[in-house]
């Protein structure tokens, strides 16, 4: 039932904020070009999408495998959109605005993480429909890009080190 899937997607939610969180850690704990690609390896807004990207992403999967394949549309097209919304805001917010305050990282993962899992509950996209191919062509092209951005970030902001501002 719909009360059921939606009691799953709520764990699937929180298991998704514990891995994205622990992923933040990772690096640190264990440096290698392994940890680097699926971990923040700087506290660039870019190296943020990881932690978004990675426990979403394999949540999606388990969660169609095991409940429901009819979603996997619906995942892989809120996937680039939350990673496009955590960097345009987190951007403004650390670049534009120069801000600078956990609670607001704290609060921009949990609110797209959250959008990630409100909707495939509430939004289905039918197999093999446009929006279908561009929500699995988008996420490749991000995972890609967080593959390659990892060994050869580009000169822009949004690939800078904030750690050393001023907290």
């Amino acid at each position: 039932s719909m009360v059921h899937s939606k009691q799953t997607l709520f764990y699937y939610f929180l298991l998704s904020l514990i891995l994205g969180s622990g992923l933040h850690f990772l690096y640190t704990l264990i440096p290698s070009p392994f940890t680097a690609v699926i971990a923040p390896i700087s506290e660039s807004v870019w190296e943020h999408t990881k932690i978004i990207y990675f426990p979403y992403l394999l949540l999606a999967l388990l969660y169609n495998r095991r409940h429901s394949p009819s979603t996997i549309g619906s995942f892989l097209l809120a996937l680039p959109v939350m990673c496009f919304s955590m960097l345009t805001i987190g951007s403004i917010y650390h670049i534009v605005l120069d801000f600078h305050a956990l609670w607001f990282d704290l609060l921009l993962f949990f609110l797209v993480m959250a959008f990630g899992f409100w909707f495939p509950a509430h939004c289905s996209i039918p197999s093999h429909t446009p929006l279908w191919y561009l929500g699995i062509t988008l996420t490749i092209l991000l995972g890609i890009l967080i593959f390659v951005f990892t060994f050869f970030p580009p000169a822009p902001l949004l690939f800078q080190d904030l750690s050393s501002v001023n907290r």
